[in-house]
């Protein structure tokens, strides 16, 4: 089986949908990724879905 390339993004988009901050979705309307494969961002939202809003409990 080969792998094809779903999501085509940089690595600050990628951590600020691993943070929790943006959808893979809203991140794709600005224009920062592309959807290579049809249902792409559906499921990438899916699994990176999270209740938690970002937080640092730290003051900079």
């Amino acid at each position: 089986m080969r792998a094809v390339e779903a999501l085509l993004l940089d690595v600050d988009g990628l951590g600020a949908a691993y943070l929790g901050g943006v959808r893979f979705h809203d991140l794709w309307r600005a224009g920062r990724i592309a959807a290579a494969a049809p249902g792409a961002l559906q499921r990438a939202d899916a699994m990176f879905a999270t209740t938690a809003a970002p937080w640092c409990p730290m003051a900079f």
